[in-house]
């Protein structure tokens, strides 16, 4: 388990740049959904760029934590 915190906040250290960007689209999607759901605005589209936005956000956030890790062994090449 200590192990796995410390990965953790390496990978927060490191990414926090994307890590934010990544939860300021949330809050954009979240917000546009929310516009949405009030009377008279079904007609607004503010989610559906958000959502696409936001799912290719996730994916290139979990690419950057996969390629960030160390190849496992002493000599890698």
């Amino acid at each position: 388990m200590n192990q796995t915190l410390h990965i953790l906040k390496k990978d927060i250290r490191h990414l926090w740049w994307e890590i934010l960007g990544v939860l300021v689209l949330t809050t954009g999607y979240a917000f546009g959904d929310y516009l949405r759901t009030l009377p008279g605005n079904e007609q607004v589209s503010l989610s559906t760029g958000f959502s696409i936005a936001l799912v290719l956000g996730w994916y290139y956030l979990v690419a950057l934590v996969v390629l960030e890790e160390p190849l496992a062994g002493e000599i890698q090449f």
